[in-house]
């Protein structure tokens, strides 16, 4: 346990000496030729925009969507008072992370399809096949 906090203590050092250090480099004036591809540099320094392709972003807004249905479950299973209705609610919360994962799993077959990578489309097939077929699935 020492040795960690000694090693987090010595990487604190390294990184605070190195932003010092950074400080006392010389500024590149704006007239001098510069080989660093500024397109991505928003208004200040260090501040960078990434581009998610949509594949990623469709799979975020699954994500978010499933988080959402998630907290709308258990404030139900909190305020549900017969029992019939609190094993429906936890029924539906087991089956959120099936769900979810064979809703990626669609979205990510129908990209590698459109990019013509059928060994991806197979495999990506294959594991919604073994989730559908596990026991664990099956409707109630």
């Amino acid at each position: 346990m020492r040795i960690l906090i000694n090693l987090a203590f010595a990487t604190v050092l390294v990184l605070a000496a190195s932003v010092a250090g950074a400080a006392d480099l010389p500024q590149q004036s704006a007239n001098s030729a510069s080989f660093q591809d500024n397109s991505h540099v928003l208004g200040s320094p260090g501040i960078t925009t990434l581009q998610l392709s949509s594949m990623y972003v469709e799979i975020q807004a699954v994500l978010n969507q499933a988080d959402k249905t998630e907290q709308l479950l258990l404030k139900e299973l909190a305020a549900a008072t017969e029992d019939d209705d609190v094993d429906r609610i936890i029924h539906r919360i087991e089956r959120l992370e099936v769900d979810r994962t064979l809703t990626i799993l669609k979205i990510q077959v129908r990209y590698a399809r459109s990019e013509e990578r059928w060994d991806v489309v197979y495999r990506l097939r294959a594991r919604i096949m073994e989730i559908l077929e596990n026991e664990a699935y099956v409707l109630k």
